[in-house]
């Protein structure tokens, strides 16, 4: 990652862009260009990409490649090159490139929050395909239904967007390696939420093997790493799981981004969590809260969202081994008022999570309540 960093900047500084010096200055460069963007609208000139300066069309495709390079580590700083490409793209009203940012505009918008941009922009892009494109722009357009699905909690919608791109890129010849193992990921990881088990038991291992014959480290972290429910679990083998995900995080070239750091650490929680041990799955699960509460994660509802989750039923696993203390009452019910507060797919967990509260509190009328409901 650091080396992959370095290339980066070199590409940029070619083009008269640069990384962003701090988070602050990040995030002050992504309300700007949304800024600009909200100002200018959509609207751009449709021009052949052969009637356009190279070099014009090496900052945009310059942009593009620093968000898409940047959105595994610095969600922000990725957010904020994939606005200026997409300004950029319009500028230029070459269709193909314009298309492509819009798709990912949409996913940005998605995971942090803005849903109803997220749609508009999608839409748009999708006008601009119809009747045109190949199977690599439609295969990226159905990749960012799938995510924006994902971020919203809408699981088959997102299982449903990752199959229709895998089909697209079924027979394509390019190097496709980082887009099909973003779909699969997708694909997979709405089956865990879908509670697919047999799929992922068949899928995930196999694909995971795949990834590492290739020598594909994207796929391999993220397919170890990423998946809601680990491979480890799906093969009801959690100790060696837990093995297996030190292995890996050891290996991984990006330990020292926060971002990855929640996969690993998320990754323990789950399968710490199956085996019923304590210790690990509360230690894990606070650093995983710790981590994006303070980092650029925290501004993508859906990874904070999960995280809180995930804190609270460690929180709930320690109650029931060792009783419920006013402490971990008052935490857990924290918990509970951050995910009322979010997406639907949260408040209906806050909701379950309610009714094994008051389990353990000894309240059976309100747990059936809650559950039932």
């Amino acid at each position: 990652i650091d080396e992959g960093r370095a290339l980066l900047e070199r590409l940029l500084s070619g083009q008269g862009l640069s990384l962003p010096r701090s988070a602050l200055h990040a995030t002050a460069l992504l309300v700007m260009h949304r800024a600009r963007l909200a100002w200018r609208g959509l609207d751009f000139t449709p021009t052949p990409e052969a009637d356009l300066a190279v070099d014009r069309l090496a900052r945009a495709d310059a942009a593009w490649s620093a968000a898409v390079t940047l959105a595994l580590v610095d969600a922000v700083a990725a957010a904020s090159f994939q606005v200026q490409g997409l300004l950029e793209a319009l500028e230029l009203g070459e269709p193909r490139r314009v298309a492509r940012s819009l798709s990912a505009e949409a996913v940005f918008r998605a995971a942090f929050g803005d849903h109803r941009q997220a749609r508009v922009l999608w839409d748009e892009c999708a006008r601009l395909l119809q009747g045109r494109g190949d199977a690599l722009d439609r295969a990226g357009l159905e990749l960012s239904a799938s995510v924006c699905a994902y971020q919203r909690g809408d699981w088959v919608g997102s299982h449903r967007g990752a199959t229709d791109a895998l089909r697209q890129l079924r027979g394509q010849r390019a190097n496709l390696s980082w887009i099909r193992s973003t779909v699969i990921v997708y694909r997979l990881a709405a089956a865990a939420h879908r509670g697919n088990i047999d799929e992922l038991a068949a899928e995930l291992p196999r694909e995971l093997e795949h990834a590492r014959a290739r020598g594909d480290l994207h796929a391999v972290l993220h397919l170890s790493l990423g998946m809601p429910v680990p491979v480890a679990a799906v093969l009801d083998d959690a100790r060696a799981g837990l093995a297996e995900a030190d292995r890996v995080w050891e290996l991984s070239p990006g330990r020292q981004y926060d971002q990855l750091r929640i996969h690993y650490l998320r990754t323990r929680a789950e399968l710490a969590l199956s085996l019923g041990d304590v210790e690990v799955a509360g230690a894990a699960g606070r650093e995983t809260l710790s981590l994006i509460r303070r980092s650029s994660a925290s501004r993508l509802p859906v990874v904070r969202l999960w995280a809180e989750e995930l804190a609270l039923r460690c929180l709930l696993l320690e109650a029931r081994a060792r009783g419920i203390t006013p402490s971990l009452a008052r935490r857990a019910r924290a918990l509970l008022g951050s995910l009322r507060r979010g997406e639907p797919w949260a408040v209906a967990v806050a909701r379950l999570h309610e009714g094994q509260l008051a389990a353990l509190q000894g309240r059976a009328p309100e747990a059936v309540e809650a559950l039932t409901e």
